[in-house]
């Protein structure tokens, strides 16, 4: 029916995008690598990371790759066709904080890109991911020159999520939107993309 074919055609969509982040991913990265080889073998050695926000200190135990390989399908109700495989996960190097407040995050890295990007999605459609009373949150593991270039779309990011826009902010820094009519635009000029979206 109409209902189901709407949600094939959708799901395709989103397909199509997640392969064309992973191109511009590809592209990106072998520019930045041409400009500045440094930099792009940092970010490119922590592509399968996720920074983990929320869990309070000490609640893994001696074992945190094993306590998010367990607690991770559990909070975000997921199912792997086998098991999540860390291939390492710590806390920040912060020192922390004596009553534990706030607590430091997790940096894990997962064996498969696959896995983290199946988890990064499912944390963002599920919304509001939650361990006992504790908000855990979820956000890529970047060099700090691109955490910045990131940084300046927060407002654009703002913006698009009260017009309830999805969006996604692709490799390096690239804002990438469906317009309500179904055009594609992508940006990687925070200031052009605000005024475009001004205008919606």
């Amino acid at each position: 029916n109409g209902k189901k074919t709407k949600g094939k055609i959708c799901e395709l969509a989103e397909r199509l995008t997640s392969v064309e982040s992973q191109l511009d991913f590809l592209e990106d990265t072998d520019k930045e690598w041409k400009a500045n080889p440094p930099a792009a073998r940092e970010n490119r050695g922590r592509r399968n990371n996720l920074r983990i926000v929320g869990f309070p200190e000490a609640c893994e135990g001696r074992d945190a790759a094993g306590f998010l390989a367990t607690v991770l399908p559990e909070i975000l109700e997921m199912e792997f066709s086998g098991s999540i495989e860390i291939e390492q996960s710590h806390r920040s190097a912060a020192q922390p904080h004596p009553d534990g407040r706030p607590p430091r995050h997790f940096i894990v890295c997962f064996l498969r890109h696959t896995d983290k990007e199946r988890i990064r999605n499912m944390a963002r459609d599920k919304g509001r991911v939650t361990w006992k009373v504790h908000h855990i949150m979820f956000f890529p593991d970047y060099s700090n020159a691109v955490e910045d270039k990131r940084r300046c779309f927060n407002q654009c990011k703002k913006m698009l999520h009260e017009q309830r826009i999805k969006f996604s902010l692709t490799f390096p820094a690239k804002l990438d939107f469906y317009t309500k009519n179904g055009g594609r635009v992508r940006f990687d000029n925070h200031a052009k993309a605000m005024a475009y979206i001004k205008n919606l």
